[in-house]
């Protein structure tokens, strides 16, 4: 891969994360939105009480874009990986470059407030009685 491409890719991973910081910026202070509250009573109960930040959802489409990279270096690998990193430094970013400092909390809570149940709960295991056959 050349290195065009790689600088590209940083290019456009910086603008478009500047560019999602921005708009999480301006819901969070401009419109007064938290995700902790205003998104826990419609989004919590079909995550079973995780939350889910923007940057999980860069997670897969970074690795699917550098593994689709290394076949063919245009289109849809290039954008998914761009896209991918930029949903994961935005991510960063707010919650611990402009929230932390801001707020005085972070907020990148796992799990909604008030929302503690495990998301796996093991069954018991059935111990037999002694002396029973």
């Amino acid at each position: 891969m050349t290195g065009l491409i790689w600088l590209d890719i940083v290019l456009w991973t910086v603008g478009l994360t500047v560019l999602f910081e921005a708009v999480t910026v301006v819901f969070r202070f401009g419109f007064k939105l938290e995700a902790t509250r205003d998104t826990a009573r419609y989004v919590a109960r079909w995550t079973r009480g995780v939350r889910i930040h923007h940057g999980y959802w860069g997670v897969p489409l970074a690795l699917a874009g550098a593994v689709m990279l290394l076949a063919t270096p245009v289109g849809v690998a290039f954008w998914l990986l761009v896209l991918g990193l930029a949903l994961i430094k935005s991510d960063l970013i707010h919650h611990f470059l402009v929230l932390w400092p801001i707020t005085g909390s972070h907020d990148f809570h796992l799990r909604y407030p008030g929302h503690h149940k495990p998301v796996f709960v093991p069954e018991p295991i059935p111990v037999p009685a002694s002396g029973s056959r």
